[in-house]
């Protein structure tokens, strides 16, 4: 900066206003004699006297007021401009982009939104519902939600959900088809699963014993929220996450399969870029999901489990 002379012209203005070297450096906390030859290297620099000195008065030059008159303004648009940023980093404001994949974006996050808008409504935010990963440096996002936690170092991977998925099905589609009593029955019914293929392994534990089960259904969709929907519509037997499925239970569209079986899902991660200087509206977002997701968390680790054996209203 000083190559531009910033901190010779903030010197400089320190004297001008104080019309004396002495108070300015006073005023500085920098001796005298160091303020003086700051202010002589500026004139040698600019090539032109800005003040008239003698030993009893100090006087601006006709090229010094002028000089003088527009360093205080630069230095007051200066000023103005790092109040902003601070006010940036200590307000929440401004748009924030953030990114979801659809069975978060569609469900959980939908669900939460308007309470974050409610509590900060001067961030403004543009939400991305993608089952791609997107590269929030590169496309410019400052939060993610993640199933999986990332490898790159730039970016900070904020732990903040772990549930339980189970098996349901359309009660419909279980008059017709029967209802399994066993892991191994799964083999012989329609699958709705999740990914790129029909073919699927399904690791189910009822405590302390797993079971593997290898199904095969007529549908796969890489979109939680898409197959609680096809399930809902009777295509067969799902292993959803407890906390989609809630209000599916309790309205009857659902009903749980093998209630002592389950499956713990992947943790969920916040992430974003980062830790250093993290700005407001991104600091805000992240804590606010924070405690939202801890708080699910403690509903679906007691709540949930009675909703999915339909033992309680969906909350």
């Amino acid at each position: 900066m000083e190559q531009f002379g910033l901190d010779s012209a903030q010197l400089f203005a320190e004297v001008a206003r104080l019309q004396s070297f002495t108070a300015a450096a006073s005023a500085l906390g920098m001796p005298k004699s160091t303020l003086s030859r700051k202010v002589s290297e500026l004139e040698s620099r600019l090539g032109a006297r800005l003040l008239q000195r003698t030993t009893r008065k100090l006087r601006l030059t006709d090229v010094g007021a002028a000089y003088y008159e527009r360093v205080t303004r630069l230095l007051s648009e200066f000023a103005e401009a790092e109040a902003a940023v601070a006010e940036t980093q200590n307000q929440p404001r401004g748009l924030l982009r953030v990114t979801v994949p659809p069975d978060l974006g569609n469900t959980v996050v939908a669900w939460t939104i308007p309470e974050f808008s409610r509590t900060y409504p001067d961030v403004e935010i543009e939400l991305d519902i993608s089952s791609h990963a997107r590269d929030l440096i590169a496309e410019g996002f400052d939060v993610a939600l993640r199933a999986t936690k990332l490898t790159d170092s730039s970016l900070v991977a904020r732990p903040i959900f772990s549930g339980t998925f189970a098996l349901y099905a359309h009660p419909h589609y279980l008059d017709q088809r029967g209802r399994p009593s066993a892991v191994h029955e799964l083999s012989e019914h329609d699958c709705v699963v999740f990914g790129s293929s029909p073919e699927r392994t399904w690791t189910l534990s009822n405590g302390s014993e797993e079971h593997r089960v290898s199904v095969r259904g007529r549908l796969a969709a890489a979109d939680y929220s898409y197959l609680r929907m096809t399930t809902v519509a009777g295509a067969g037997i799902a292993l959803l996450p407890t906390f989609l499925v809630g209000p599916d239970v309790h309205q009857g569209r659902l009903e749980r399969v093998l209630p002592d079986y389950s499956q713990e899902s992947d943790r969920l991660f916040i992430v974003y870029p980062s830790r250093a200087f993290l700005s407001a509206k991104v600091r805000a977002f992240v804590d606010f999901m924070i405690q939202q997701f801890t708080q699910w968390d403690r509903v679906c680790g007691s709540a949930c489990k009675k909703i999915a054996n339909n033992d309680a209203p969906f909350i």
